[in-house]
């Protein structure tokens, strides 16, 4: 080979070289579920919900600290007295339930919308339609439904013309073919 040959093959071999590989992008279905508007409206329920529980935490452990506090007598004190200002049951028994409602209410929360976002529900009306449809109690649609109400009206009017006309037809040949039985 020629030096004016190798010069470029050096040359294109260091530009290679200097180049870092491209990264691959995850797949794309990956990629969309946590970037698109719904996982990112259904999550940010259930970020919500940890920060509500990480403040709720926050107040009961300040709330313990203050009275455990409370509690813990004065280096001086005499050892005859009870420690602290005279307790109050009333209002202790009120801030125990506020701090436990607190805490139990942003529970809920961080599970109802860790669950939302885990099951790809993103409104009321779509977890209504998916328990429906769990259920067997979704319908098929409205024009089915129409035309099967349709059908089963036309039977019960074939049926009662049927029984006005006389009673020379028998039970079995007056009955329509709609799943009713005469009562």
């Amino acid at each position: 080979m020629s030096r004016p040959d190798q010069r470029q093959q050096q040359q294109q071999q260091q530009q290679h070289q200097q180049q870092p590989p491209s990264p691959t992008p995850p797949p794309e279905s990956t990629l969309s579920f946590f970037t698109n508007a719904r996982s990112r409206q259904q999550f940010g329920l259930f970020a919500a919900g940890a920060t509500f529980t990480a403040l709720s935490a926050l107040v009961t452990r300040r709330a313990l600290a203050r009275r455990m506090q409370a509690a813990r007598p004065a280096y001086y004190q005499q050892s005859n007295r009870p420690a602290g200002a005279p307790v109050d049951g009333g209002r202790e028994a009120l801030e125990a339930l506020n701090i436990a409602s607190l805490n139990v209410a942003s529970i809920a929360l961080t599970l109802v919308g860790g669950g939302l976002w885990a099951f790809d529900v993103s409104s009321v009306e779509e977890l209504r339609w998916r328990l429906r449809r769990g259920l067997g109690l979704e319908a098929k649609g409205k024009e089915e439904d129409e035309d099967e109400f349709e059908e089963w009206l036309a039977a019960v009017l074939a049926r009662k013309e049927g029984k006005e006309r006389g009673p020379g037809r028998t039970a079995a040949r007056g009955r329509a073919d709609d799943g009713l039985e005469d009562r």
